[in-house]
């Protein structure tokens, strides 16, 4: 049986604009500022936005969440698999790596987090924002 992963919360700690959207359904639109002076990290309520499921790089680029740094193409986010949460860095000539690197698998809410350095990770939600 598969899951149909929800992302609820999503925190920058970065020092860059992060803007999120969910390509399958544009409605689904979130901006993360950067961490200001004196805060850690900022943080944003993606609401329960189900990860699309991604057989292959088409549909990595149809469908997966797309984050954005500053402008700029950074990773898309999607399912795979056994119940597999993933990602792969953007990729300018359209072919983002299949099958990408796994971050969480087999849970219904995960909450994610932009490290410093800009890659993600995903860690099990606490609950719904």
């Amino acid at each position: 049986m598969g899951w149909n992963t929800r992302c609820d919360l999503i925190t920058n700690y970065t020092s860059s604009t992060f803007n999120v959207f969910d390509r399958e359904d544009p409605s689904r639109f979130l901006t993360l500022p950067p961490v200001s002076a004196g805060s850690a990290a900022t943080t944003g309520c993606y609401k329960g936005t189900i990860f699309p499921w991604c057989a292959n790089v088409g549909e990595i680029n149809g469908k997966a969440v797309f984050f954005i740094r500053d402008g700029v193409g950074a990773f898309f986010m999607f399912q795979r698999g056994s119940n597999i949460i993933a990602f792969t860095p953007f990729s300018a000539t359209g072919s983002p790596s299949w099958p990408g690197t796994t971050l969480i698998s087999a849970q219904s809410r995960v909450d994610v987090i932009i490290n410093a350095n800009g890659t993600p990770s995903a860690v099990t939600s606490a609950g719904p924002c």
